[in-house]
């Protein structure tokens, strides 16, 4: 089912239509596998973790 849906996503990011309207917001479509989107997510984690703990952030 994943990749399914990652086929058809791929699909439509690199249809003409999508990829002007992601232009017109300054975006940019970045299609990958399900594996790069998990260590890209993971990684995002851990540096905002970083981030929340150098900054002694907590949650009120």
């Amino acid at each position: 089912m994943i990749a399914q849906i990652n086929k058809e996503m791929t699909y439509i990011l690199h249809l003409p239509e999508i990829q002007s309207q992601f232009a017109s917001m300054a975006l940019d479509a970045a299609p990958g596998s399900p594996e790069n989107a998990e260590a890209f997510i993971s990684k995002d984690i851990q540096r905002w973790a970083e981030v929340i703990k150098a900054g002694n952030i907590k949650v009120e």
